[in-house]
């Protein structure tokens, strides 16, 4: 006999996987007749998700090849591999076999750059489960602002509920979850501009994706176009409506009412805060837009020192209002303690001035309750319950004026010929971000009326031996208590409980945690891995305020009140709202983490304090009485040999 046999030239040859273990059919291919995938060369790859295969956007042969591949997995019952080839009209089948191995391992990433700011080292978790709540309402409430239907955000639920991470009992983003929620925004460079504002210690690269010219995304774009135009206008609206319902959010949680009726207006103040604190989401979209423009035109064609000129001089003073008061509150103080030729606040405490100064700083601590170091860890104690300390800020505390030259326009520079069109993208940044730090004091508010809340549904589980500290309530989580409260849960005894949370938290205390964690397996969390920071010059960091100053260094691991910065160089972690207080009374700031964008980036640019942030180890490669100069623009730091100059 004689075999004849006809051959079928081919365009395009490849494998496909009827499960990735993701709920995905993976193919991948080459345009090509040869067998790149078996012979492990590059080839192309391309995930389709099984939920919903007959509208998967894909070219059509590819969506007949998936459709009769879903045919055989249902019909032979098993997980498929199959080799197959495309000559440009017709799909042959070249080989069928059953995945032999199940791809159940899987991988996330999370990276904290960012977030650490705000949250920093350990957080309890009652503060996780907190936000994370709050991180996936938020989110698809500002989509919604923009145009997306509610189909569409549905689908991707489980990116909401995943945009943050906890890690050893640090709070990270899952940071994947980040770049779909970008993706899901209109427009085409946002991958880049958001990867400006948050620097991720990965980066994707530019990841411009192709618009689609079709009519419902010209309608997307057109209405967040509009939207994002609209968002001054949105912020007002915000102002006025967060001023008032503040003021109603306060009497919805007294001391005098029961556990279940506190917990329950919680649940309603965080509803309420979720639908309204979309606009303040869409403000930091706009901060992401214009200042990724803005950065992108000035680093490209100028320099760092124009592009942070450019950032500085802000029209609000919103952000430098709490230090002129606590300025205001020192002068009083002092001209009390002149008088009475005295130099100490115990000596103060002696005096008939006493009641008066104690009634000006009870006034200011409820103007500015919420700020306070670690303002958004529920846990974290506010300072102002010791008007003491505040008393000795307030002594400490130095004019504005001490460093302040505010410009409402940047420094005239090469920069002022593009005139316009670059004078209306920084004012629309400079703009956005003064309403971000009002919209950062505003959230700080609504986490200490939480805190008290909480604290005080604490003081009933104490009263009821549930817990042995009204404190204690903040190593559970929220579902924990609502099953307390409510009568959800097996077991109403919760010490031995959270006495094991507390041995872990010291055990996390000594975990050292990079700013970059991947996992992969199984269960991808089981397989934490720190993975190594890119690499960075020893001594330099990230310029964000001007100017260069020589001075001694003191290092601060954690907020003190008492500690005499002045005249020197303040090296820190990072500084949120509350250390404002006190980092302003320094000649310049070090800290590890930040961005041009970070709250100490932006008060020291409007005090003109030099700042240089993402010194890595900052707080250990420094020790206190290390003679240094730092320059605010190109972010190096040197072991100074001569006399302190300020320039």
């Amino acid at each position: 006999s004689v075999l004849i046999k006809e051959n079928f030239f081919v365009k395009q040859r490849g494998v496909i996987f009827s499960e990735d273990g993701s709920g995905n059919m993976q193919i991948v291919y080459s345009d090509s007749w040869k067998n790149v995938v078996v012979d492990n060369r590059l080839a192309n790859e391309l995930l389709v998700s099984k939920k919903d295969l007959s509208r998967a956007i894909i070219p059509e042969h590819f969506k007949t090849l998936v459709k009769q591949v879903s045919v055989l997995e249902k019909s032979l019952n098993m997980p498929l591999d199959i080799e197959w080839s495309f000559d440009g009209k017709t799909i042959a089948f070249l080989q069928l076999r059953p995945q032999t191995v199940p791809n159940l391992e899987y991988n996330l990433t999370w990276d904290s750059t960012n977030i650490s700011e705000n949250y920093p080292g350990i957080t309890l978790p009652l503060t996780y489960s907190f936000i994370r709540s709050i991180y996936a309402g938020v989110y698809p409430e500002f989509l919604r602002l923009i145009g997306l239907d509610k189909q569409k955000l549905s689908a991707k639920s489980n990116v909401f509920n995943n945009m943050l991470g906890y890690l050893n009992g640090r709070v990270y983003y899952r940071i994947t979850s980040w770049y779909q929620l970008v993706d899901l925004i209109p427009g085409k460079n946002n991958q880049e501009y958001f990867e400006s504002m948050l620097n991720p210690v990965n980066k994707k690269g530019s990841g411009n994706k192709k618009i689609s010219l079709d009519i419902q995304s010209i309608i997307a774009i057109v209405r967040f176009t509009i939207v994002l135009l609209c968002s001054p206008h949105l912020s007002r609206k915000f102002k006025r409506e967060f001023s008032k319902k503040y003021i109603e959010l306060g009497r919805a949680i007294p001391d005098n009412v029961n556990a279940e009726t506190i917990f329950s207006n919680l649940q309603e103040i965080k509803k309420s805060m979720i639908e309204l604190w979309a606009i303040p989401v869409l403000n930091d979209i706009r901060v992401m837009v214009f200042h990724g423009i803005l950065k992108k035109i000035l680093i490209t064609k100028y320099s760092h020192r124009e592009y942070i000129g450019f950032l500085q001089g802000l029209s609000d003073r919103a952000s430098i209002k709490p230090l002129d008061d606590l300025v205001q509150l020192g002068e009083y103080i002092k001209n009390q303690m002149r008088y009475h030729k005295i130099e100490k606040i115990s000596e103060l405490e002696q005096t008939n001035s006493w009641d008066e100064c104690l009634e000006k700083t009870k006034e200011y601590i409820e103007k500015y309750s919420a700020r306070t170091p670690g303002e958004l860890k529920l846990e974290s104690p506010t300072i102002s319950k010791s008007p003491k300390n505040i008393m000795i800020l307030a002594l400490k505390s130095r004019k504005s004026d001490d460093h302040l030259k505010l410009q409402s326009e940047p420094e005239k520079t090469s920069v002022s010929e593009h005139g316009i069109i670059l004078s209306y993208v920084a004012r629309n940044t400079r703009s956005a971000i003064d309403w971000r730090e009002r919209f950062r004091f505003n959230r700080a508010q609504i986490f200490r009326l939480a805190s008290e809340a909480y604290l005080t549904i604490g003081k009933r589980l104490f009263d009821e031996s549930i817990i042995d500290s009204p404190e204690d309530i903040f190593y559970l989580y929220e579902r924990e208590i609502d099953e307390i409260i409510n009568g959800h849960s097996l077991d109403y005894e919760l010490k031995e409980l959270i006495a094991l949370r507390k041995n872990k938290v010291k055990k996390y205390e000594k975990v050292q945690m990079s700013l970059l964690v991947t996992g992969r397996g199984i269960i991808a969390t089981r397989h934490l891995n720190n993975e190594s920071l890119a690499k960075h010059v020893k001594n330099q960091g990230l310029g964000v305020s001007k100017g260069r100053v020589s001075a001694k260094v003191i290092v601060a691991k954690e907020f003190d009140p008492n500690l005499d910065v002045k005249g020197k160089i303040l090296v820190v972690t990072h500084i949120d709202p509350g250390w404002t207080l006190q980092f302003t009374q320094a000649e310049g700031v070090i800290t590890e983490l930040g961005n041009a964008l970070s709250h100490v980036s932006i008060i020291a640019r409007e005090l003109n304090i030099p700042a240089i942030v993402a010194v890595r180890n900052a707080t250990n490669m420094y020790s206190n009485g290390d003679f240094v100069t730092m320059d605010g623009i190109t972010g190096e730091i040197t072991i100074a040999k001569s006399k302190p100059i300020n320039q």
